[in-house]
């Protein structure tokens, strides 16, 4: 009789106690972006990291069932609870509440993930009577950071996130520290405090300890490298963090200048650049009609033929130009100590084609351009071949050291003979009258022709004077 009593008394208590059960309702479940440091992990049977659910429930005596790896920690307001990965259903048990069992994937969650942590925030039947209110027992923490990059910002010890100067972090109410680093920048720390109510929000300025460089050059638009990196053009100017930094000033077709410079903090240096030494190269330009404007880079540097010494290095465009012609441009590339060479002739325009004299047995008319040009028997390379054979260097000019381009203009008679000579551009009175009296020596020329008939024709011909 005792022993029916008892288990009467006992199904008694239970009905009574479901009797009075209540629900819990499910706030919120998602997945934090909060880091599980090492001291927060715990592993399962296999050795893996367990997922955490933080469970927002400020009841004590809850219990939770499924595959849950060690007893839960209760945290004031919530409970660490630790499942392993690949857990989809929990089950939480909270006094005078009925039993609640949550599917994650209802809430867009396949399963719990190794090294993940997970939040639920649960509301009792009391809270929701108004009796007793649910508190997360953690709210936001946002920093606003100048400057916006370079920053490494830790709270509490743990690395933070940081976009655009601006760190979010969701704390448990208390006092944190924070500790704030970025290079040319003094170091900033402090603390927080996270209460309830609205989120705690921070305006920090580092203190700058960037250094001022300022370079200027004598040579006009240089261009500005800094430890390998092109920062612009002079007169430059900028902020630099303290440190040693290789200065390179470089601009096409001069030697590169560099200077290492040390900067302290808050330092304020100039740098004067001299001029840069110009690396040059050689341009011949043998180009018909005599006289033609020679431009480099839209600047006239002299007239055809000739040969200039001191072009910078690198890539230009070299422009042939005379009234009454077409003119003829191309771009050359220059290296130093090296010779270029552009050959050619201008075309006359149409309009300035000068009424052309018909052939005939008038020896007085001399053409410019001819259909067929006047030749050398055996052509040009025996032409040059006859010239430096017969050709004597003045003694004058050897022991004066004087040596050059004298250009000679001939007329090659319709029979072939050597006929009137000027010296178009000379380089010494010995020079020339040697040069004039090779041209007179030549043998005989193929004359040249027009309309088929042989014709009186002129001839210009360099001839080049070199110590040897």
């Amino acid at each position: 009789m005792l022993q029916k009593s008892i288990i009467f008394l006992i199904f008694t208590i239970i009905s009574q106690i479901y009797a009075a059960g209540q629900e819990l309702t499910i706030v919120a479940v998602h997945e934090t972006a909060d880091p599980m440091t090492v001291d927060m992990q715990r592993r399962d049977l296999n050795n893996e990291i367990c997922a955490l659910v933080q469970v927002q429930l400020p009841v004590s005596g809850v219990v939770f069932e499924g595959s849950t790896i060690g007893e839960p920690l209760f945290k004031t307001n919530e409970y660490w609870v630790y499942y392993t990965p690949g857990t989809k259903l929990l089950q939480i048990k909270c006094p005078g509440h009925y039993p609640l069992r949550i599917d994650v994937r209802d809430y867009g969650i396949s399963s719990l993930k190794s090294k993940q942590i997970y939040a639920i925030r649960l509301k009792t039947a009391q809270s929701s009577q108004g009796i007793q209110q649910s508190d997360p027992g953690a709210n936001y923490l946002v920093l606003d950071i100048r400057p916006k990059s370079g920053l490494w910002v830790r709270i509490d010890g743990q690395a933070q996130t940081v976009k655009d100067g601006n760190v979010r972090a969701y704390l448990k109410y208390g006092t944190h520290t924070y500790h704030i680093e970025a290079d040319g920048y003094a170091p900033a720390q402090g603390q927080v405090t996270i209460s309830p109510g609205e989120r705690t929000t921070r305006q920090i300025s580092l203190e700058s300890l960037m250094a001022s460089l300022a370079i200027t050059a004598q040579t006009p638009q240089c261009t500005v490298f800094i430890n390998d990196e092109a920062k612009g053009t002079t007169p430059w100017n900028g902020k630099l963090a303290p440190g040693l930094y290789r200065i390179e000033i470089k601009k096409d077709g001069h030697r590169t200048y560099t200077e290492n410079i040390e900067l302290a903090q808050r330092d304020s240096k100039t740098i004067n650049i001299p001029s840069l030494t110009p690396v040059t190269g050689i341009l011949n330009v043998d180009f018909d009609p005599v006289d033609a404007d020679v431009i480099i880079d839209g600047q006239k540097i002299g007239l055809t033929p000739c040969v200039f010494n001191n072009i910078l290095t690198g890539r230009h465009t070299l422009k042939i130009s005379k009234d009454g012609y077409q003119p003829y441009s191309e771009n050359i590339t220059v290296a130093e100590n090296k010779e270029v060479r552009v050959t050619g002739s201008l075309k006359r325009t149409e309009a300035a084609q000068p009424a052309m004299p018909t052939a005939s047995n008038n020896d007085n008319v001399v053409f410019t351009v001819v259909e067929q040009p006047p030749q050398f028997p055996g052509g040009d390379t025996a032409l040059y071949k006859y010239i430096s054979t017969h050709l004597e260097y003045p003694l004058s000019a050897r022991e004066n050291g004087i040596q050059g381009r004298v250009i000679v203009k001939f007329v090659v008679t319709k029979t072939g003979q050597i006929g009137d000579i000027k010296i178009v551009r000379g380089k010494d009175p010995d020079l020339n009258k040697e040069a004039v009296r090779v041209v007179k020596s030549l043998p005989k020329f193929i004359p040249g022709k027009q309309n088929g008939h042989a014709v009186n024709a002129w001839y210009i011909l360099p001839i080049i004077y070199k110590l040897e």
